[in-house]
């Protein structure tokens, strides 16, 4: 072998040596044959050395491939799983749950303008529609010519009314007061000689009483002294016969025995007729006197009361009936007379038997009887004087009485006269009463506001269907002529399904947000909620109500969502929710690369809250752990694609 050809042998082992580890294909060895046909000798030394360094840098070339392999492999497997997975990060922000409900902006206090008067002319109207108004701001005028004549033409018929109707009046209490002034000063005749026999019979009666009571009647005592001369006389009559009859002891025969015990029988009934009587006519009497009494007092405080005294009459409801007083007198007499005959009888008899037996004993007796008729006659003279009197009494009783009649009857004329002129008084006072005209002049009067149409509220006219020089309802048959809205408060109508209603109270805040103001925000709250479900085809919700204050930008009939916030948690570990992934067990997990580096593997965790978006992550991860899922945008035509890719790059790499 030349000295060129072991150069060139040389410089390939060196270039072979030098060859890049990431080339795809295995350097091949190269000889020449011409080589092998030369002389030996001088070139196998040096051809062995060379061989055994060719095969040792081999190996290192051939693992040099091989690694570049795998870590092209891998590069090419991580690039398909980022196009296949989508990334995210742990991340601490704020998550809220919350129901939503839509509906549209409505006026809280909406009410409609509306007159009640019509056909009359409108005169002005002050607003246009859009105006804002304040309650009691004046909407239209209307003519109010005719009303005010009919306010001046009641005005003078009431005048007229009144003045004629107090001229009445003054007359009738002219009547009445005059009078009055006479009952009251004594100057009516009629009345004052009633007063004036009342007065005079009381007098007669109160005396005559007054001497009987205290017996002081020169007759009556004329009476008494003669009875009482009669008994002492037949006392004396009787002790001088009864000493007679003890001093002679002597025996009378039995008929002039049985004749004095039919004598002093017959006086004892005379006696006790006699007291009887007496008894029966002081009865009458005491009855007589107390119901006059009784009835005078009466009348004396009735008159009292109608000069302006009072009295309390406790004697209204007693009677007197003198019939059964006059038949007891009637009876006590006749059994007096019939006293007096048997009396007179059994004398007659004691007379008879006593002819012939004459002695001082029934001389004595004889007096005795005499005495004992004396009495008897005194004592009927004063029973007789006592009677008289009592008429007498009566008599003056029965003139009081009369009188008190009369003078009643007097004063009850009077009284009469006065509640005539009091009643003339009230009848000119009635007449006088123009309450009706009154009330229908004020209300003439009032209605005068009715023609000054004003706001009902505070807000905004929405609506107004009226122009100056119109007649009011004419155009229309409503009273209804605008409508004002306030809209310091508004309200949304809402409907909350049966299962949300749960956690929704009144007064719950919520967030009101607005499509056609770019989701402007307000903050609100729920004001009512039905008690009661509605249900319509099959589902059942609620009627709510919510209401915000509004800005100048809300209008009534905006559609607008409802927002409220079951669960709010600040700085919230959280991923994306499509992160979450759940077992057939219920546990959920995420999927991460495990030590490798390379392969994903199932992490489990516990989560918290969801807004739909993002997830609260309560366990199993940190801030800042990477979380790989599928991404729902690739395709199964993406993914394969992408697998044949990684094929394709691999064989075309290695075929180089």
């Amino acid at each position: 072998m030349s000295e060129q050809e072991v150069k060139t042998e040389d410089q390939a082992v060196q270039e072979e040596s030098k060859a890049p580890a990431e080339q795809a294909a295995p350097v091949e060895e190269t000889e020449n044959p011409s080589m092998k046909d030369s002389s030996s000798e001088h070139v196998r030394p040096v051809q062995t050395k060379k061989k055994k360094k060719h095969h040792w840098v081999r190996w290192v070339v051939i693992l040099a491939i091989i690694a570049a392999l795998v870590a092209f492999f891998a590069v090419r497997s991580r690039q398909a799983q980022q196009a296949l997975y989508t990334e995210d990060t742990v991340t601490k922000r704020d998550i809220q749950t919350y129901h939503s409900f839509t509906g549209t902006v409505e006026a809280i206090n909406e009410q409609t303008i509306a007159s009640e008067v019509t056909g009359v002319k409108i005169e002005s109207v002050e607003v246009k529609k859009g105006d804002d108004v304040k309650a009691g701001d004046t909407i239209a005028t209307l003519d109010t010519d005719s009303v005010e004549e009919q306010i001046k033409e009641s005005e003078a018929t009431l005048d007229k009314a009144k003045a004629t109707a107090q001229d009445s009046i003054d007359q009738a209490k002219q009547q009445y007061d005059q009078l009055a002034e006479n009952r009251s000063s004594g100057l009516n005749t009629t009345v004052q000689s009633a007063k004036q026999q009342l007065e005079s019979a009381e007098s007669q009666y109160n005396n005559l009483k007054y001497n009987i009571d205290n017996n002081l009647d020169s007759t009556l005592q004329q009476a008494q002294n003669g009875m009482n001369s009669a008994y002492t006389a037949l006392l004396t009559a009787m002790n001088a016969y009864n000493n007679e009859v003890n001093l002679n002891n002597q025996q009378l025969s039995q008929q002039i025995m049985s004749a004095q015990q039919s004598v002093d029988q017959a006086y004892a009934n005379v006696t006790s007729a006699q007291l009887s009587l007496s008894q029966a006519q002081q009865n009458r009497t005491h009855s007589e006197e107390t119901f006059n009494e009784n009835k005078n007092k009466a009348s004396s405080s009735s008159s009292l009361s109608s000069l302006g005294g009072s009295y309390s009459d406790d004697t209204s409801s007693s009677t007197y009936d003198p019939t059964s007083y006059d038949q007891a007198v009637a009876s006590a007499q006749n059994a007096l007379n019939s006293a007096w005959q048997t009396y007179n009888n059994a004398v007659d008899s004691y007379k008879a038997a006593k002819i012939g037996e004459e002695n001082s004993l029934t001389s004595l007796y004889d007096q005795m009887l005499q005495a004992q008729d004396s009495y008897l006659q005194a004592v009927d003279s004063y029973n007789a004087t006592v009677n008289s009197l009592n008429q007498q009494l009566a008599t003056y009783a029965k003139q009081v009485s009369d009188a008190q009649d009369s003078y009643n009857a007097a004063v009850n004329a009077v009284d009469q006269q006065l509640e005539t002129y009091q009643s003339q008084i009230d009848s000119a006072k009635t007449n006088a009463d123009q309450t009706t005209s009154e009330l229908q002049l004020r209300d003439l009067k009032k209605s005068l506001g009715k023609y000054v149409i004003t706001a009902p509220i505070d807000g905004t006219v929405t609506d107004l269907g009226i122009k100056a020089g119109e007649i009011l309802g004419q155009s229309t048959t409503s009273p209804t002529i605008g409508t004002i809205s306030d809209f310091s408060s508004v309200k949304v109508s809402v409907k909350i399904g049966e299962y949300d209603i749960q956690g929704c109270e009144v007064g719950s805040p919520v967030t009101v947000t607005i499509d056609a103001l770019n989701d402007k925000a307000y903050d609100g709250t729920i004001t009512y909620i039905s008690r009661v479900a509605t249900v319509e085809n099959g589902v059942s919700y609620f009627e709510s109500e919510v209401e915000f204050t509004p800005d100048s930008d809300v209008r009534s009939g905006m559609s607008c969502e409802v927002k409220l916030v079951t669960a709010d948690e600040k700085d919230a570990l959280s991923l994306s929710s499509k992160a979450i992934q759940t077992a057939d067990d219920g546990t959920t997990y995420v999927q991460v690369y495990g030590d490798d580096g390379r392969t994903l593997i199932n992490k489990d965790v516990t989560i918290g809250i969801s807004d739909g978006t993002y997830t609260q992550i309560l366990d199993g991860l940190s801030e800042g752990d990477k979380v790989y899922y599928i991404n729902s945008a690739t395709s199964l035509q993406d993914m394969m694609q992408q697998d044949e890719a990684v094929n394709d790059g691999g064989d075309t790499e290695g075929g180089q």
